[in-house]
């Protein structure tokens, strides 16, 4: 996540000593492509958007898988989120969140326009 990725950022540049090395950024969880969709359809943008198919032999079984103990001992740094699952899913319960507050907030006004019930 962004969030992930700014504050490893930010614990690195509070080590001036450690500048000219690299780092892995990442949750540290091992995922799959078809993985990865799966969570990316939990989103509203993606609700029509059909499952691709994944086949043996393809590339569904690859994904990224990332060792990021270095910035966890040298640093103390660790995600905010444990896999990328989590943080689709704190995605999708943010823009739920919003989206009812944005209806609750909305709804006396639209309520007075002469189409409301298509509306809301």
């Amino acid at each position: 996540s962004y969030e992930d990725a700014a504050g490893a950022c930010v614990a690195l540049l509070q080590k001036p000593e450690i500048r000219k090395e690299v780092f892995l950024v990442s949750d540290g969880a091992p995922v799959t492509r078809e993985e990865i969709c799966r969570s990316a359809l939990k989103l509203r943008k993606h609700k029509d958007t059909p499952m691709p198919e994944f086949v043996e032999g393809d590339s569904a079984g690859l994904g990224k898988k990332y060792d990021i103990s270095k910035i966890r001992e040298v640093v103390g740094w660790q995600p905010n989120y444990k896999s990328f699952d989590d943080f689709i899913n704190h995605v999708a319960e943010a823009e739920l969140a919003f989206r009812t507050v944005l209806h609750l907030q909305t709804k006396p006004y639209l309520s007075n326009h002469p189409d409301h019930k298509a509306i809301i």
